[in-house]
């Protein structure tokens, strides 16, 4: 199996070598589940209402995305659910396993880095996630010590981006290729509930009045 996506993806794999440097070792074609799918369609709902003024934008595509390891490049090809505020800070989630979910980026604009965005893309994917599926199912991370490439490349120590996430309840789950390289879970929870649950709505999360932009 191995094998064969290397040389299925030979010409992608090439093209990174040329771009970044990174020798891609390992290639993982990652299938939708029914927890991404579900929450696919949330965001498609909830971006129907949305109008030009909104001050959040969605995409859903599939992406080849590559982890940095000790022992050379992962390759993930995966699809993917996207969301941006108005100064192109963003949070990038795909399906993970059987039912979970994996972040795998979160990006904060260098002019507004100390502001809580970062915060703000947690916890809007966070209330999301719940509302549609009444619970967060597990999640996964992987933090390289730079988030995203190109222009859009921010270096950002290993031990920063763990202590980010701690907050929001992950755990490391494989550190032994710190500081190149380490995984993070956070287990499923199930959430209260309170009250009659309500048709999902677009008003649900209004942001507008705590992003300081």
């Amino acid at each position: 199996m191995g094998n064969r996506l290397l040389e299925k993806y030979q010409d992608v794999i090439k093209s990174i070598k040329e771009s970044t440097g990174i020798k891609i070792v390992s290639v993982e074609e990652v299938e939708d589940n029914q927890a991404f799918l579900a929450v696919k369609e949330e965001f498609d709902l909830r971006f129907s209402f949305f109008d030009v003024n909104s001050p959040i934008s969605y995409e859903y595509s599939s992406i080849n995305s590559v982890v940095d390891m000790k022992k050379g490049g992962k390759l993930k090809t995966h699809n993917y659910v996207y969301f941006s505020f108005p100064d192109n800070s963003h949070l990038r989630f795909s399906p993970h396993g059987k039912d979970g979910l994996e972040i795998s980026r979160v990006w904060v604009n260098p002019n507004n880095l100390g502001m809580g965005i970062g915060t703000l893309l947690m916890e809007y994917f966070f209330d999301v996630v719940g509302d549609t599926l009444g619970e967060i199912p597990e999640l996964y991370l992987e933090c390289t010590g730079s988030i995203g490439y190109g222009d859009n490349k921010q270096d950002s120590p290993i031990s920063k981006q763990t202590a980010f996430f701690r907050k929001f309840g992950f755990r490391v789950k494989d550190g032994s290729q710190y500081p190149v390289y380490v995984s993070m879970t956070r287990q499923k929870e199930v959430l209260e509930k309170q009250g009659e649950q309500q048709e999902p709505s677009n008003n649900e999360v209004d942001l507008s009045d705590k992003l300081p932009f």
